[in-house]
């Protein structure tokens, strides 16, 4: 029997050769673990709806083999085996992708090492030198050539493939698959077998066989290539959506591109245009090159039109979307139509696989998943948008991802705005900044806090950089720059922030404690009045005591944001924390080097909010100590009822200047001025 410190060992040389095979040229490459790459009838995409239901077959035959044997150790052993063999035969994307999966959310199989892809193969990141040291330009042409160094970003990169390994479309594996087999009747898994793989007989041997039995029966039935074939009412039996996950695929994204409006803003470009029905018969201004002909991904030349076979194709799949947000609902699966909601128009346009939810699968084929499709293919055999790892390289991904958003934001447009009427009973005094670096060493923060802005200069005005108390000053400015590292051999740069900290001041007058959930948010000054801009910087649990006046310390570093346990660099990354419960979420969440959008030389005008809502109504859950809380929800349930983004999630009353208007009402929130410096 193997020690698990044995088997992790093995996990982590498994995802080390599946990566590594993919940095070889698709055609006369190193055979990885006897893999093919020209038997392939075509390369593997994520965003392929079949080929990425056959990766999740894996993990669902994964989870099946880890519970066919008494102790765990031998179930992940024969797990590993399953992952060889398929090694050998499918693509080494498609493997690594279901392997991903089990060991994302199977609870045995958070116990085996996933690396991180960044650190196993950082050849699918690194921007190749030309001619020495000079790294020359990836793209060509468009809006935003000079943003490479924000789109190359290494860390941002495995942030994009790694979340869509925490929300797949395709569905969860079980968690514990004895518990699914229990949850199961015996004539369900007899369905299910039959279909994977055909036996009159499956009726008597699934009466007669224990829990460990029918699960080493699923693991050897539950092939890659047999479970596309399910039918929808079977395969819905096998997998299960993550929780909010059609919102979370509108909201990260949003997220993402809200970042990249102010990466564009600050070099004197207008914020992203979509890559919507009017432009699809256009030619394409940016192209790619990823530069290496050795590389994994090809080139697409500036200019590129798609097909009218495509063009056909995306229309088709947005007209039904279009008409479903005019009228308010979905065509359901049973004929009969379903409101749209917060979660499920997001089920529909990102192509959560039709079996898993309660859609009319015809109705929406996943015009998401196709437009990436779509593009990709105009850099045969494959380009960078087939691949999450890769996709957010290329201009026309964020070009895409903004008429997909405005998807989401032409259905949330319709909803009424916020009252606000569930604000708690806390005065929100002001939002302080502070540069990390200034406050002292070895000091508790939340005492020094008190010291500086409570007690007797709870009443003193730091909305500007005005001095306090000892040698520490509130700041009106923070700086951002570009560093370089060395990164898999190669020198990089990246852009990264001074480290800051929040202070808020708070005040409860009510006679009892206060849980409340701060929220804070930034957005680009002259774009403040659009909801669409908003960042997202933080969002915490506070407890302000009865009758009290509080100075809430929080650090940049502990930003619900951001993955957890923080990278200042990609030459200094973080290894996993280890085998536990929650596993490879830890690796989720955006970069803490982008957690600012890049300044500029004077100083781009950033307004700056912190909101204070009531924690017994939101049910924020404390701090995970990894990954991040509010771009990757939990192991279980997403930990806010809140809409994601609330509040810049619907419109707001008010007319002109609604947004300033309705905060400066507000007593529990505050704004503020800030500028942010690059040098």
């Amino acid at each position: 029997m193997a020690a698990i410190t044995e088997l992790r060992e093995r996990s982590d040389r498994l995802f080390t050769d599946l990566l590594e095979a993919q940095t070889t040229p698709p055609a006369g490459a190193p055979k990885a673990r006897g893999f093919d790459p020209a038997a392939t009838a075509e390369p593997f995409s994520w965003f392929d709806p079949e080929q990425g239901m056959a990766a999740a077959g894996l993990s669902f035959g994964l989870a099946a083999l880890v519970a066919s044997k008494e102790d765990p150790r031998d179930g992940l052993a024969a797990a590993l085996g399953q992952v060889e063999a398929a090694a050998g035969s499918a693509d080494p994307e498609q493997v690594r992708q279901g392997f991903a999966l089990f060991v994302t959310h199977n609870a045995h199989g958070r116990l085996l090492a996933k690396p991180r892809t960044v650190a196993a193969a950082p050849r699918l990141f690194s921007p190749p030198p030309k001619g020495g040291d000079e790294l020359r330009r990836i793209s060509i042409g468009g809006l935003s050539p000079d943003l490479d160094y924000w789109r190359e970003d290494v860390l941002a990169n495995e942030h994009h493939q790694h979340w869509h390994e925490v929300y797949p479309f395709t569905g969860l594996p079980p968690r514990d698959f004895r518990e699914w087999v229990r949850e199961r009747e015996p004539a369900q898994l007899v369905a299910i077998l039959d279909v994977l793989q055909p036996d009159p007989e499956w009726a008597k041997v699934v009466a007669e066989s224990s829990e460990t039995q029918l699960a080493e029966l699923f693991g050897q039935a539950a092939r890659h290539e047999n479970v596309p074939r399910l039918p929808r009412e079977l395969y819905r039996l096998m997998f299960r959506l993550n929780d909010r996950q059609g919102e979370i695929f509108f909201y990260m994204h949003s997220q993402m591109l809200a970042r990249y409006d102010a990466e564009l803003l600050a070099a004197g470009r207008e914020r992203v245009k979509p890559f919507g029905p009017d432009a699809w018969d256009d030619a394409i201004a940016a192209g790619y090159d990823p530069e290496d002909p050795q590389r994994f991904f090809a080139r697409r030349e500036p200019g590129a039109v798609l097909p009218s076979a495509s063009i056909e194709r995306l229309a088709g799949m947005h007209k039904p979307i279009a008409d479903a947000i005019k009228a308010g609902r979905l065509n359901g699966a049973d004929g009969k139509p379903v409101p749209i909601d917060r979660t499920n128009l997001g089920e529909a346009v990102e192509a959560t696989v039709g079996h898993l939810h309660a859609l009319d699968p015809a109705s929406y084929p996943g015009l998401h998943n196709s437009g990436h499709m779509r593009l990709s293919e105009l850099s045969p055999p494959r380009g960078v948008m087939s691949n999450p790892v890769a996709a957010i390289r290329d201009q026309v991904f964020w070009e895409w991802h903004k008429f997909i958003d405005d998807l989401s934001a032409s259905w949330q447009q319709k909803q009424p705005p916020f009252a606000f009427d569930d604000a708690p009973e806390a005065l929100l005094r002001d939002v302080i900044l502070c540069r990390t670096g200034d406050l002292p060493a070895g000091e508790d923060p939340e005492a020094l806090g008190e010291q500086l802005f409570g007690g007797a200069n709870w009443e003193q005005d730091f909305s500007g950089a005005t001095a306090g108390a000892g040698a520490v000053a509130p700041v009106d400015e923070l700086v951002t720059s570009i560093a370089s590292a060395n990164f898999g051999g190669k020198a990089i740069q990246y852009l990264t922030h001074e480290a800051f900290s929040y202070f808020l001041r708070v005040e409860n007058k009510t006679a009892a404690d206060l849980a409340l959930t701060a929220r804070i948010f930034l957005a680009p000054a002259a774009h403040a009045e659009d909801r669409r801009a908003w960042i997202e910087m933080d969002k915490f649990l506070v407890t302000v005591p009865a009758q009290s006046k509080t100075v809430v310390h929080r650090p940049d570093t502990e930003s619900a944001v951001v993955k957890r346990p923080v990278d200042r660099s990609p030459a200094d990354i973080q290894a996993p924390n280890g085998a536990s419960d929650k596993g490879s979420y830890c690796d989720c969440g955006w970069p803490y080097t982008l957690l600012l959008p890049r300044g500029t030389a004077a100083g781009a005008d950033y307004k700056l909010l912190a909101l204070l809502t009531d924690a017994a109504i939101d049910q924020v859950a404390a701090p995970a100590e990894c990954g991040s809380m509010s771009w990757c929800g939990a192991v279980d349930r997403y930990p806010d009822t809140r809409d994601m983004g609330y509040p810049f999630c619907r419109p707001f009353a008010g007319g002109a200047d609604a947004i300033a208007k309705t905060f400066s009402a507000l007593p529990s929130a505050a704004t503020r001025a800030l500028k942010i410096r690059h040098v």
